[in-house]
């Protein structure tokens, strides 16, 4: 009997010890369930999902072909591409802008042919016209002095003044693969097919011949000089340009006589400074009819495109001698959908300016305001 109970028990202790060895097995196996926790794969899904709530970079595009002008000009000078593709001209031929070969001082009312194969025109009220053919080239007439038609390496202060001595009166190629381009007051901004941004002419100067130094303060580019990349629009202006990068940046150059540029100094900014981000759409062209004195509502109106300087016509007398009042200002639309605006007549603080002409008080800021 007692050898009975003796083998009973061992049997038990037997039995103890194999649910003792499975108990060290699933404690194993919870060890081996905590290592899958840092298996790569495991780690890559949880990087993969952390990089999805990054904020997504700004794309923005713009449909170059939706901003082409047919029709541009003021009292003085019209220019307009017809339905097949034919650029006309008529006004003032004082630096051969009509592109006849010829320079004279008669006022031609009828237009004349300058080029064929036309999408897109640009007019300076310095003299000079540039226009963009079918296959992407793009030419220049009319004073050269300033320099935008690439006639002269250097700035010379004579030329620029006594700029109707200077003149191209047949089209000349400025630059090929171009994409887009606008004219400033004496110089060009160019948008080229790879999305690169190039500027020639003069920026800016100031000062005067009188003095023994002659001009003192001169931005000057004799020909195409790149400044930036990935572009996807330039803008023309009487006083500065803007061009917007995919990225939603906008970058100003040129003359920020009142904050226009939108930084508070320098004066005169040679190369492109970005000055806002998360935007889809900019003008530093805007323009409205300098009769009647425009209000602070038109003025208001015309920073959001609402009204403008109407210049749709093929006859130059339907301007009935109306010249435009050039906004010197950047304009912006953020991507949601606001404007905003810098330079004059924008906020508070009235200050004396500089301008082309002379000095005049006028209310300004370098900050970009809502326009309400």
């Amino acid at each position: 009997m007692m050898f009975i109970k003796f083998k009973i028990g061992l049997i038990m202790l037997l039995l103890l010890f194999i649910l003792s060895g499975c108990g060290n097995k699933d404690n194993h196996s919870v060890d081996d369930s905590q290592s899958v926790v840092q298996n790569p794969v495991v780690q890559d899904k949880q990087i993969k999902t952390e990089s999805q709530t990054e904020p997504v970079k700004s794309d923005v595009s713009v449909d170059i072909t939706e901003l082409y002008h047919t029709h541009v000009g003021d009292a003085g000078n019209l220019y307009f591409i017809d339905e097949n593709n034919v650029l006309w001209g008529s006004g003032g031929n004082e630096y051969g802008q009509l592109g006849q070969g010829t320079q004279d001082y008669d006022f031609h009312d009828e237009a004349v042919k300058i080029a064929e194969n036309v999408i897109d025109v640009d007019y300076s009220q310095k003299g000079f016209i540039i226009y963009l053919t079918k296959d992407n080239k793009l030419y220049g007439l009319g004073n050269a002095g300033c320099g935008a038609l690439q006639q002269y390496q250097t700035f010379d202060g004579s030329k620029y003044v006594n700029d109707e001595h200077y003149c191209i009166t047949e089209p000349y190629l400025l630059m090929e693969d171009v994409k887009y381009a606008r004219c400033g007051r004496a110089d060009v901004a160019c948008l080229a097919q790879d999305g690169s941004v190039w500027i020639w002419g003069t920026i800016w100067c100031s000062g005067s011949l009188l003095m023994p130094q002659g001009y003192y303060d001169v931005s000057y580019f004799g020909t195409p000089h790149k400044v930036l990349d990935d572009a996807v629009l330039v803008t023309g202006g009487w006083n500065n340009h803007a061009a917007l990068l995919r990225d939603g940046t906008v970058w100003t150059w040129g003359y920020n006589i009142s904050g226009n540029c939108g930084v508070e100094t320098p004066e005169l900014i040679s190369e492109p400074i970005m000055v806002a981000e998360d935007v889809n759409m900019v003008w530093t062209d805007r323009a409205l009819p300098n009769y009647p004195e425009p209000t602070a509502e038109d003025i208001t109106m015309a920073l959001r495109g609402e009204v403008t300087y109407h210049t749709e016509y093929e006859d130059i007398a339907e301007f009935d001698g109306i010249y435009p009042r050039l906004l010197n200002n950047t304009v912006i639309r953020k991507a949601d959908g606001s404007y905003q605006a810098c330079g004059e007549n924008i906020g508070t603080e009235e200050k004396i300016v500089h301008g082309a002409e002379a000095d005049y008080p006028v209310i300004c800021t370098y900050e970009f305001i809502t326009c309400e």
